[in-house]
């Protein structure tokens, strides 16, 4: 389904079509244009020239991705990694390095690796720091640990390794479950930005 082309024969309909140059954008952000196809119905002309012009001229802030490997497969996280237990009635036993270098054992639920856009959710909900959309870190936060593992933020250019020392682990993805793992398991920033308009 061509979401531009829907948008392109509802403007026409109205009699409004949008300029050539803006093809392009409107196929990059189709969300906008289902947006507008919903409220098609309640819209007159004027409505749709304001959008656009509030469209075209909104800034954009460039949004970390975390990436995973798991299966020969590469996955980015918008919001978090988590590695958690997978026995209910027993705990994790993990330890955390960051570029290699330990930084703590953790005895818990899980651990949440969040990006500055993802530290509202889950992450805020288990005593994570909020991160500022603009810093460029990461954050680090244990989930019903028995010692005091405090959270962490740390600058997103660095690697995270996760080791599993009993047992094994769930690796969860933007609340996708991908799998277990038993020994390590890294997580790092992406090349990729993911551009949020504001």
């Amino acid at each position: 389904h061509n979401g531009y082309g829907s948008a392109q024969r509802m403007y026409v309909k109205r009699g409004y079509v949008p300029h050539p140059e803006r093809k392009r954008y409107y196929e990059r952000h189709m969300s906008r244009i289902l947006l507008i196809s919903a409220l098609k119905d309640s819209m007159n002309i004027e409505d749709i020239d304001d959008f656009d012009e509030k469209v075209l001229s909104c800034e954009a802030e460039e949004c970390t991705l975390l990436q995973v490997e798991y299966g020969g497969k590469v996955y980015e996280a918008l919001n978090d990694v988590i590695i958690a237990k997978t026995n209910f009635g027993k705990t994790a036993d993990l330890t955390v390095y960051v570029n290699k270098r330990r930084l703590y054992q953790v005895r818990g639920d899980a651990v949440i690796i969040t990006t500055p856009i993802g530290s509202t959710a889950y992450n805020r909900s288990a005593g994570g720091p909020i991160i500022d959309g603009s810093l460029r870190a990461i954050g680090i936060t244990c989930v019903c640990a028995h010692a005091q593992n405090y959270p962490h933020v740390i600058s997103d250019d660095k690697a995270i390794t996760i080791g599993v020392n009993h047992e094994d682990a769930g690796i969860y993805v933007d609340g996708e479950y991908l799998g277990n793992f038993d020994n390590e398991f890294s997580i790092v920033r992406s090349e990729r930005k993911l551009k949020l308009y504001l």
